[in-house]
């Protein structure tokens, strides 16, 4: 499952796609759920992550997790893992990863999603613990590290999609132009090494396949959002 950015305004999502046509598609990124190693759910305490334990929606109880961005990816991740293991979540929304990070090593979140890049600075160092990976399967950075499914949330799996988009009527020979220069860089081991190394899975998936990943997602989120799971403040 993955997001774009234009998700909280639900129906802005069937007029991007409609305006834009898919150039190519070059990954999707997967999040790592991380929290301060002196957290309240330290050995997974109140951090219960199994689908069948009961519902954590009272105060205190309430977990305060850092989003970098509301709509950002993260707090996609945040809202499925919500959903999908009955954890009561409290979005702390802060404007980029940076300040968010520094609240969470120094304890003042309970716990936060952001890119695996940016996380596993900290995890390897020891002022972050790390419970898993967004993505269905372990990421070739820190393969070390479980998928959040094997850590308890059966099902889960969330990762943003990258790609490119060209407005529609754009020149066939443009976009075949554009979409071979990209498949060209994705050949290169050297850029699939930092692709990878950023936390993206480098896609396989041809264009069609890639514009059925986008529907089905912007139908998941937009229900999303018209359920209220996400706001915009």
């Amino acid at each position: 499952m993955g997001s774009i950015s234009v998700t909280l305004a639900g129906l802005n999502i069937n007029r991007t796609r409609s305006a834009a046509l898919l150039l190519a598609a070059f990954g999707l990124a997967s999040a790592l759920l991380a929290w301060p190693p002196l957290a309240r759910a330290q050995d997974g305490g109140d951090l219960c992550l199994s689908a069948s334990a009961p519902p954590i929606s009272a105060p205190p109880q309430r977990l305060r997790f850092g989003i970098s961005g509301i709509g950002a990816p993260p707090h996609m991740a945040a809202v499925m893992l919500g959903e999908q293991a009955r954890l009561g979540i409290e979005p702390v929304p802060y404007q980029g990863s940076a300040p968010m990070q520094v609240d969470l090593i120094a304890g003042r979140l309970d716990a936060a999603f952001d890119n695996v890049a940016t996380s596993l600075v900290h995890v390897r160092s020891g002022k972050l613990r790390a419970l898993g990976v967004s993505s269905a399967n372990r990421v070739a950075v820190a393969p070390e590290i479980p998928t959040l499914a094997e850590a308890g949330v059966e099902g889960y799996a969330y990762q943003s999609w990258h790609g490119l988009f060209a407005p529609r009527g754009t020149p066939a020979e443009t976009i075949a132009l554009i979409a071979g220069a990209v498949q060209r860089s994705l050949a290169s081991p050297s850029i699939r090494t930092r692709l990878q190394d950023a936390g993206l899975d480098v896609s396989t998936t041809s264009p069609a396949e890639f514009e059925a990943l986008i529907a089905r997602d912007a139908e998941y989120w937009d229900a999303m959002v018209r359920k209220g799971a996400i706001r915009a403040s």
